[in-house]
């Protein structure tokens, strides 16, 4: 097993070729790897060799160098494969990708509970809590100094709204909070008004997967 882990961790989202190369984007591990077996990479404009708004999402992570990384919701894996290829990519000492997932609800329920599934293999590392995203909010983010936060959970006003004002308060000063699913008639859309409202620095992606919205903390 740890062998694997270190050929994982060594396996670039970024290609080394040489001009005879295919270019910047290593586009066989993109489809192999991080859309591999995902059921609604497509949601996030990601499907096959093309990463969608994972590149956004890794862009991210990669360039504020996030030593924490939480993603509230993942049916298949896709988006925290994507924040942890970030931190592995940048030998980030000391970096952590947490998936919060409470296995309830009506939609994208998880794919990956089981150890032999493609995502737990290929990504063992992650730390994966099953539990709502309130009850982890109250007994373990009070712990954290979360860099990245991904919310992607409760796909209603008013759960995407309390995740937000949740785990708000145990963001680092420079952190981003991306919140899915807001693009027009979208669920989380009027979720994403309400927090603009309140004077967060915001870039809305409407038309990229279902929609995105980039979110800075004030100040």
């Amino acid at each position: 097993m740890f062998r694997l882990i270190l050929l994982l961790a060594f396996t670039p989202l970024f290609s080394c070729a040489d001009g005879d190369g295919d270019g910047l984007v290593n586009s066989a591990f993109i489809k192999n790897t991080l859309t591999h077996k995902t059921r609604w990479s497509s949601l996030h404009a990601a499907h096959g060799e093309d990463l969608g708004a994972g590149m956004l999402y890794y862009g991210l992570v990669y360039a504020n160098k996030a030593k924490l990384c939480v993603c509230l919701g993942s049916g298949d894996g896709f988006v925290p494969r994507v924040l942890r290829q970030a931190q592995r990519d940048l030998n980030l000492s000391d970096s952590k990708t947490i998936l919060v997932d409470g296995n309830i609800g009506m939609f994208g329920r998880p794919v990956w509970l089981n150890q032999k599934s493609f995502f737990r293999q290929q990504y063992p590392e992650i730390e994966i809590i099953i539990d709502t995203t309130a009850n982890v909010a109250k007994n373990h983010a009070v712990e954290w100094t979360i860099d990245y936060l991904h919310i992607d959970a409760d796909r209603t006003v008013t759960g995407a709204l309390q995740d937000f004002l949740d785990y708000v308060p145990y963001m680092s000063q420079e952190g981003t909070i991306i919140l899915h699913d807001v693009g027009p008639g979208r669920p989380c859309a009027v979720a994403a008004a309400m927090i603009k409202e309140m004077g967060y620095p915001m870039v809305l992606y409407e038309s990229l997967g279902t929609g995105i919205a980039v979110i800075r903390l004030k100040g």
